[in-house]
């Protein structure tokens, strides 16, 4: 014994050298010599305890590297089973001196580090018996906890950890770490953060208990960490606390709004284990209560309408939430106007944890819940609106119809009550609804008629669900759905948004069991039409074009020409009320482009449309709504109006869809408002009055006079200076009137004058550089020629030389030919 106390000693004793590598080289001699099997068991515990303390002493060492090897020699004895009671007062000594004083005395990091972990490794030999050096502990961690190493505090944590469950001596000394540990809260590391949020799990837990208000805040933004396992333990240190804590049930208003926020994280695993532990903190509730829970337990029955695809909280789990209902749901429905995105969505994850739980008991509070879920749909943000519509569905099947269709359906006016309203009913029982739906389909078609895309869109959505949940009861909706979606169709132009409209008419026509969405427009038009027509009516003194207006021109553009004619006595009056001259001039223009689409529209689609299919529009629609229209007032409004009116009749009459009986009688009035139009500025209208005069020839060629012919000829040929369109249309009226005097040979010597002047103006415009005029005037001349022979020949004959190309007067010439042969054959039989 003596030998071994005498070698220990001089291996020592090269301590004293003053040189760096005797120093490390005693250090690893002694290390070896201690740890060494076949003379461990020879060694006396002075012996030991005097080498500690030696290696202890060099953990001051002006050498880093001493330093750094006496505190790797020491941990290693620790490590290895060496006892070192005998020392720890030495140790603590140093430690404190080295890491809790005013300034730290050791600047090296690393060295630091090694110090804080040969703590650890000491508290986790030690155990209860670091009661003994409480204050030197507590002074180590409370200066190293703010060092600015990362891995330092790390360590310093874990310590914690290890120490304060074995330690009662703790409770009185926990303050100190705790305000550190609520200052170094933030760190840019997520390991360190979850070391600290841990750390302080245990501190309150052991510590001081009552201190827990001053940290759950806290523990609150832990759970809206960016990483994963800062919310992972975070989570499991709120589970501590409701599982463990002295005096849990003063604060489940404040742990249980915390955890279960962690049943709707966004990282899988983490709802996981949150769910998991969280039926083990209601089981343990049920267990501690279960006296006063035993009716419930033994008679639970799931509510009716239930959601089908989320499985039922636990009675405790449900119980523990609905304690905390009404205290905690005030600060969330104001975490929802938060200006931060992601605290939105929290408060939203979380707002549906607590219906879900809550249940039937969230009715109370439908008056502030509700408003609060559309003022957050307002932004729009997919994510927001997908958390609100969740919430509304939850609520929905929890809820009756009557409470939300009183708080929200009939004051809705903006996008996002529609969001909500979508949600609740995807929830709703259609037996529930259906006392309901007049108010319900009545304010959903009051929304429609908007021009916001995002209303029209979720207008288009709620009507979806209610297509889909109607099933047997269609009946009850399908003409009010078919109204609504006839709104958005008649007010927008967005792609998406018409796409969304065929979607819901398709689905309303499937679930009426139709073969197309065409039969739609058959089957509601008449009731569509009687139940509008009276507001139409008084359209036109309102000064404006409305909603509705524009509605019912999509309707009727979109059912065609049929439904048009087969209900066109609901519609006439609507007509005259609308084209009358005092009503708006816009209005006026639309109906008329509209009735021209109709036509065109149909007749594009149906070319074979049989004249024995129409029913005709009735002879005073031309007295009534085109004549006076066509009366020339100033402004450029009132130009184009008068255009779309004379091509409306055109087309009309072209297409044979007006009684023409009182052409004849209106003839010399049309006559004379043509006139006045072939005067017009705007090319369409004069136009349209070429087409319309060649029409109204057309029609009442059996009570065209001589005179007639007199007072019309003078439009073509005003027409005929005009821009190309205009001449074509000019030339083929010249070509009816010609065709009328010949054919009912009217005597020459009363048109002769007029005859003359029309073939002395065709002559010209035979020569013209468009080649479809010289033709068309060279088919007029040869008409005319049968009538005046001998001027058309003279005159051609004088113009002749004048013309750029001889080509037509060599085709008048032969047809001039021909003529005179043919008049002396028929003189000679």
């Amino acid at each position: 014994m003596m030998d071994t106390l005498d070698d220990l000693r001089d291996i020592l004793s090269g301590l004293k050298s003053s040189t760096r590598p005797a120093k490390l080289s005693v250090l690893t001699n002694v290390t070896k010599y201690i740890l060494s099997p076949e003379k461990k068991s020879e060694h006396q515990f002075e012996s030991v305890v005097e080498a500690l303390n030696q290696v202890v002493f060099l953990f001051e060492d002006p050498s880093e590297s001493v330093r750094e090897k006496a505190v790797k020699t020491y941990t290693e004895f620790v490590i290895n089973g060496v006892q070192v009671d005998g020392s720890l007062p030495c140790v603590f000594n140093a430690l404190k001196l080295r890491l809790a004083g005013k300034i730290v005395t050791e600047e090296a990091e690393e060295i630091r580090l090694l110090l804080i972990r040969l703590l650890c490794q000491i508290c986790q030999q030690k155990g209860s018996a670091m009661k003994y050096y409480m204050d030197d502990f507590v002074s180590i961690l409370e200066r190293s906890l703010v060092d600015s190493h990362a891995d330092i505090r790390l360590e310093c944590c874990k310590t914690l950890v290890t120490v304060v469950p074995h330690v009662k001596e703790f409770f009185s000394r926990s303050d100190p770490i705790l305000d550190v540990l609520i200052a170094t809260f933030v760190h840019n590391q997520a390991r360190v953060r979850s070391a600290n949020t841990e750390a302080m799990g245990y501190v309150i837990h052991y510590g001081n208990y009552k201190r827990l208000p001053d940290v759950w805040r806290l523990i609150a933004q832990r759970i809206l960490d960016s990483h994963h396992q800062v919310r992972r333990t975070a989570y499991n240190v709120l589970c501590f606390w409701m599982t463990s804590h002295i005096d849990r049930y003063s604060y489940w208003n404040r742990l249980v709004p915390l955890f279960l926020s962690g049943l709707s994280d966004s990282f899988p695993d983490i709802c996981g284990e949150a769910q998991r532990m969280w039926i083990l903190v209601g089981q343990q509730y049920e267990a501690e209560n279960r006296e006063e829970l035993k009716d419930q337990l033994d008679y639970e029955t799931l509510p009716d309408n239930y959601p089908t695809d989320r499985p039922r909280p636990i009675l405790g789990c449900r119980i523990l939430v609905k304690r905390i209902l009404y205290p905690v749901l005030p600060s969330v429905l104001n975490d929802l106007k938060d200006w931060q995105e992601t605290i939105r969505i929290h408060a939203l994850k979380l707002l549906f944890q607590m219906i879900l739980h809550g249940e039937s008991q969230v009715i109370i509070s439908m008056n502030k819940v509700l408003p609060a879920l559309a003022q957050v749909a307002k932004g729009e943000k997919a994510e927001v609106v997908r958390e609100v519509t969740a919430c509304c569905k939850l609520i929905g099947h929890f809820v009756e119809p009557k409470i939300y269709c009183e708080l929200l359906v009939v004051s809705m006016d903006h996008a996002a009550q529609l969001v909500v309203l979508s949600g609740l009913l995807q929830g709703a029982k259609i037996e529930a609804l259906l006392p309901y739906k007049d108010v319900l389909l009545e304010n959903l078609e009051r929304m429609s008629l908007t021009k916001q895309k995002s209303q029209q869109y979720y207008t288009l959505n709620c009507l979806l669900i209610l297509i889909g949940l109607a099933e047997d009861n269609m009946n009850a909706f399908s003409y009010s759905i078919f109204r609504s979606c006839l709104n958005v169709d008649g007010l927008v132009a967005d792609p998406g948004i018409l796409k969304e409209v065929s979607s819901v008419m398709t689905a309303l026509a499937e679930q009426m069991e139709l073969s197309s969405t065409g039969n739609l427009w058959k089957i509601f038009a008449e009731r569509y039409l009687k139940a509008s027509g009276e507001f139409f009516c008084s359209e036109a003194d309102s000064g404006t074009t409305s909603s509705e207006a524009r509605v019912l021109h999509n309707f009727l553009l979109k059912a065609g020409l049929e439904v048009f004619l087969q209900h066109f006595d609901l519609l006439y009056p609507v007509l005259q009320a609308n084209l009358r001259v005092e009503s708006n001039v816009k209005l006026r223009f639309d109906v008329f482009t509209l009735l021209i689409e109709i036509v065109l529209t149909h007749y594009k689609a149906h070319p074979g449309f049989a004249s024995s299919e129409k029913k005709l529009l009735p002879a005073d629609i031309i007295e009534v709504c085109f004549l006076p229209n066509m009366i020339w007032k100033a402004g450029r409004a009132q130009t184009v109006m008068r255009a779309a009116c004379c091509s409306c009749l055109a087309v009309l009459l072209d297409y044979g869809l007006v009684d023409t009986t009182r052409i004849s009688v209106l003839k010399d009035e049309f006559i004379a408002k043509l006139t006045a139009l072939s005067r017009d500025e705007h090319p369409e209208t004069q136009r349209a009055t070429m087409r319309l005069t060649r029409l109204l020839l057309e029609r009442a060629t059996q009570n065209i006079r001589p005179d007639d012919v007199v007072s019309v000829y003078p439009i073509f040929l005003k027409g005929l200076d005009e821009i190309l369109e205009v001449r074509f249309e000019s030339l083929e009226g010249l070509k009816e009137i010609l065709r009328i005097a010949s054919v009912k040979c009217f005597k020459a010597s009363t048109l002769q004058t007029h005859l003359e002047e029309i073939s002395r103006v065709l002559l010209i415009h035979m020569d013209d550089s468009n080649a479809d005029i010289a033709e068309n005037a060279l088919e007029c001349l040869k008409i005319s020629s049968g009538m005046i022979l001998p001027y058309v020949k003279d005159a051609m004959e004088m113009d002749k030389s004048k013309h750029t190309s001889s080509k037509y007067c060599e085709l008048l010439e032969q047809h001039l030919k021909n003529l005179e042969a043919l008049h002396i054959a028929s003189g000679d039989s």
